[in-house]
């Protein structure tokens, strides 16, 4: 007599295997409620990337997950938010306010930008399906009561003298504005939550925490330190404000207000901020100690005004080491740029970080975007030699793509002695050539023997100067031709005979 078979007699392995093909979590998570066994196969499938910031919170949560003999296994996945409760607006109420105001009018000036957008879009799409053009007044009545209260908050900011003096001294909080008093309000929060950051950053206490917690993921992946910009992970609700008359269409517009500034502090104190350093050098030689060994890394942060500070000791360099050492995909993004012009002692700061960084042995990808540096378009102080470690080959790169990089003619030779076997992709956008001849560059570039994909976009320095605007008169195809051997002609050089 036969046996009955069920779907629930297959094997835990295929049906891990079908789990897996599953890319919709919520399927995954109503499949759990099948049997146990189906449940035991989902649950790593729920979880598979974690988030952390230092508050007491959002550590205890890493924790609960490190520790859990499920999703322990599961996560692959984890990023550290650098950006942080700024400690100089949470000790000046002042400061606070002219930072909430300029949050404010960022937060809507960015609302009336994607607003346009999404309007041009629409009429784009219409036009592409030859569907008749509508007015205005098609527009639904929710849309327009969404631009009618933000006109209202315009129109508050804009011309409420109190608003605008709102940090100057004497202050009457007894005649403040129900704008004023939100802001109050919100103050007490932020500062709330600044001293419970400050508690968990005592001692370096977040960094046992984070690494204590890193190792016990026996399958990390993906590691990715990130500076966002407004962080909002709370709503604001017109209960939390009876007395004041706001519903959640006007409020919705403070949420952003508690959001924790970027690493380098806000517009208002980018300037005398003292970022927390610990997060890069110390933080990653400690993960590099502690045998944590992704994969991937990514670090993404703006840069502080004064980036001297983020130098690394030798042993953080060492540790630093120690966590890339089995990367095979590395990438760097710094921005902020226009907020700091650093002299060589700060770039050189920076590269403290950048060659330990990118001396993973077995890199495959390496991606470097310093975005508009140098922003004031000043000839930048340190060349790529400074940037990466250029004495050794990795004898499996395959990939690298450079962005506002400077570069002497000196680097890129050495760069095609160590790579010109194993590059198949190169790309240096906004590159900056800081000696020798751009024809030369080209003539070195050709050195690449396995070179397939090539981008040299918007080149400045020598004959191509530092102009503001992109460049437009660039001989591109012919450059690529040349330099992927299609031709023998080097377009450059030709320029200069004719």
């Amino acid at each position: 007599m036969a046996l009955k078979q069920n779907i629930q007699s297959l094997p835990m392995e295929v049906l891990d295997c079908v789990f897996s093909h599953m890319g919709d979590k919520e399927s995954v998570k109503q499949s759990r409620l099948v049997s146990r066994a189906f449940n035991n196969a989902a649950a790593p499938y729920l979880i598979d990337e974690a988030q952390v910031r230092v508050t007491s919170k959002s550590l205890s949560r890493l924790e609960e997950l490190c520790n859990h003999d499920i999703f322990s296994k599961s996560i692959t996945d984890v990023t550290i938010i650098l950006s942080q409760y700024d400690v100089s607006l949470a000790m000046d109420r002042s400061l606070f306010m002219q930072d909430c105001t300029g949050r404010l009018l960022r937060n809507m000036e960015m609302r009336e930008r994607m607003g346009a957008y999404k309007w041009r879009r629409m009429i784009a799409s219409r036009c592409r399906k030859r569907v008749p053009p509508f007015s205005f007044q098609d527009k639904n009545r929710e849309d327009a009561l969404q631009r009618e209260i933000e006109q209202q908050l315009w129109q508050l900011m804009y011309f409420n003298p109190v608003l605008l003096k709102i940090s100057e001294e004497g202050f009457d909080e007894k005649e403040a504005t129900p704008f004023q008093q939100v802001a109050m309000r919100l103050y007490s929060r932020y500062r709330e939550r600044c001293q419970d950051q400050e508690r968990v950053r005592r001692g370096n206490n977040h960094i046992d925490r984070i690494c204590s917690a890193l190792a016990k993921l026996p399958n990390l992946c993906n590691l990715r330190f990130d500076d966002p910009y407004l962080i909002v992970d709370e709503e604001l609700q017109a209960s939390d404000f009876p007395d004041l008359g706001f519903d959640r269409r006007m409020l919705e517009h403070f949420d952003c207000i508690l959001s924790p500034s970027r690493w380098c502090g806000s517009h208002t104190t980018n300037s005398t901020i003292v970022p927390p350093v610990e997060m890069l050098g110390e933080l990653c030689a400690r993960l590099g100690q502690s045998g944590t060994r992704p994969r991937l890394v990514w670090v993404g942060m703006t840069a502080p005004a004064v980036l001297w500070r983020i130098t690394l000791s030798r042993d953080q360099q060492a540790g630093l080491k120690l966590l890339m050492s089995k990367v095979t995909h590395a990438r760097l993004d710094v921005d902020g740029w226009e907020s700091s012009e650093p002299p060589r002692n700060g770039m050189l700061g920076l590269c403290s970080f950048t060659k330990p960084f990118f001396t993973a042995p077995d890199l495959e990808t390496l991606k470097i975007d310093f975005v508009n540096y140098t922003s004031r378009y000043q000839t930048p102080e340190v060349s790529l030699s400074d940037l990466l470690p250029l004495e050794s080959p990795w004898q499996h790169l395959d990939t690298l793509i450079l962005s506002y990089q400077p570069a002497t003619i000196e680097d890129l030779r050495a760069l095609v002695a160590l790579q010109a076997d194993t590059i198949t992709t190169f790309k240096w956008d906004y590159g900056w050539l800081l000696s020798g001849r751009w024809s030369e560059a080209v003539e070195v570039l050709r050195g690449f023997r396995k070179l397939e994909t090539v981008s040299l976009e918007y080149p400045k320095g020598e004959r191509f100067g530092t102009r503001v605007t992109p460049t437009c008169d660039v001989p591109y195809e012919e450059m690529y031709s040349y330099i992927l051997k299609e031709t023998d002609v080097n377009p450059l050089i030709a320029e200069n005979t004719s």
